[in-house]
């Protein structure tokens, strides 16, 4: 009696049945997140083929990535380079990325992009809004704060906060077209008092200063950054000239010859105490 050898479809449907032992993933040429799992059997070709595709390995190695795996599809050796590995959810993506960064796997420029974006989305408020701020001390991916452009007198505008180096912020306009990212110090960026109002107040002073450290202490004839009535909510620097509960009348600081405006303290904005000394030059 002789013994046949099994059919390349049986090889195929034991592969796929077999524990894990890479989790092999990337983007695709539209930007949609893909990934699979392949076994120890499979692993040298799966291997070639991401290579060929500039796709990325993770090696399944404890209870983390195993967890992970048990998630994802098994992908197929003799798909062809569409099947090879198919589309998984968008946030089971976001944690197979953060597992390979902790692995020490180095992302391309697409899946880094794509994290961040993620990153940025998720870190929002119960409104869906960007988070804000609760002082200058430490700043999150996904954070809405203030800043100016190369040209001061052009006023204050939002920004996303997209990655954070030390004391410095790598930044993108949110609402505007241009989607450059340019470089801040944290202390050069402005805070919205409705964030700060969330933080601890600071311990009191008899030291004057004209920009206040917390929406609990804005007075009369400081200076505070406040929304024009434009549809792109542009900041500029005013000065309180009434304070009524949380009602505060402004002028503009730089345009005396218009009229003055109202505005709640939420809706205000600060500019980071004793900016002379703690202000470093911005990068574009």
């Amino acid at each position: 009696m002789t013994t046949k050898k099994p059919s390349s479809a049986t090889s195929a449907t034991s592969a796929q049945t077999a524990a894990p032992a890479v989790i092999v993933f990337g983007m695709s040429d539209i930007g949609k997140p893909r990934a699979g799992t392949f076994p120890a059997a499979q692993q040298l070709v799966a291997g070639k083929a991401a290579a060929t595709m500039g796709l990325s390995i993770l090696a399944i190695k404890d209870q983390k990535t195993r967890a992970m795996a048990e998630s994802l599809p098994a992908g197929r050796i003799t798909a062809g380079e569409k099947g090879f590995i198919p589309f998984v959810r968008e946030n089971l993506f976001a944690e197979l990325l953060t597992a390979a960064k902790d692995n020490g796997i180095k992302l391309n420029p697409a899946m880094a992009k794509y994290m961040a974006s993620q990153a940025e989305r998720s870190h929002k408020n119960a409104n869906g809004e960007p988070s804000l701020p609760k002082d200058w001390s430490q700043f999150a991916v996904g954070d809405l704060v203030l800043a100016q452009d190369s040209d001061p007198e052009d006023g204050w505008w939002r920004a996303i906060v997209i990655k954070t180096t030390g004391d410095m912020l790598s930044l993108q306009w949110q609402h505007r077209l241009s989607k450059r990212v340019f470089i801040r110090h944290k202390y050069n960026v402005g805070l919205i008092c409705a964030g700060l109002a969330q933080g601890p107040a600071p311990a009191p002073t008899t030291t004057p200063n004209k920009y206040p450290a917390h929406p609990s202490t804005i007075a009369v004839n400081q200076t505070v950054l406040c929304p024009e009535d434009g549809p792109m909510q542009q900041f500029w620097e005013a000065v309180p000239v009434s304070i009524e509960a949380d009602t505060i009348t402004l002028r503009w600081r730089d345009y005396d010859g218009l009229p003055t405006v109202k505005r709640s303290l939420n809706q205000l904005a600060l500019i980071c105490p004793d900016p002379g000394t703690k202000s470093i030059k911005a990068s574009a």
